[in-house]
């Protein structure tokens, strides 16, 4: 399993770092490393459109490759680096850390609950809200559509994966995502690392 990382500034408070994680049918290579960048820089072309002109996200060249099982990273792939995207909306900024809420569905549960994974993508802009105050449907068809890149091939096959572990060590495992939607409220970044997925 590989995990792609992105830098992303432009929040109050300072910079927050995403996950993204993906896999591929046996040990992982340079080429799906360069697929996971690639495809993690089209997710975030396609969020930009509904966020704040003043957001940068950087997907990082340096590639971690985990074990699944343990969590521990076991090597790394260095990538050519991609270009920065830049959030596309002018206006008045939502409050605070504002974001939509990219949601990965697995269909698999646990204890009664869904596997999923999560990205918050913001700052968002004022307009961005409907008029209860919640995101308009052009945000959430947005999310949808970002979330859905995650899964289309550039070049080489590859599986966007939820990583999901218990709090034990060496319980944890790649789930495959089956399906993308969007938080119908806002979210809010709380931490300066993200887990999304």
């Amino acid at each position: 399993m590989i995990r792609v990382h992105t830098k992303a500034t432009g929040f109050p408070g300072g910079d927050v770092t995403y996950f993204h994680y993906f896999a591929g049918p046996g040990a992982a290579t340079l080429a799906e490393a360069t697929e996971g960048v690639a495809r993690v820089r089209a997710f975030w072309l396609q969020a930009a459109a509904r966020c704040a002109n003043t957001m940068i996200w950087q997907p990082t060249p340096t590639v971690d490759v985990i074990d699944p099982v343990s969590g521990d990273i076991t090597s790394q792939f260095t990538v050519t680096p991609v270009v920065s995207v830049g959030g596309s909306l002018a206006g008045d900024r939502m409050p605070g850390q504002t974001c939509a809420v990219a949601q990965y569905l697995t269909g698999v549960f646990l204890n009664g609950r869904q596997v999923r994974g999560r990205s918050f993508i913001g700052t968002v802009v004022e307009a961005n809200s409907d008029s209860n105050g919640r995101p308009d449907s052009t945000v959430v068809a947005n999310t949808i559509s970002a979330g859905q890149k995650l899964a289309v091939q550039v070049l080489t096959p590859l599986t966007h994966v939820v990583y999901h572990r218990t709090n034990a060590h060496g319980n944890g495992s790649a789930v495959s995502v089956a399906g993308y939607s969007c938080n119908t409220e806002w979210g809010l970044v709380r931490h300066r690392m993200t887990k999304g997925f």
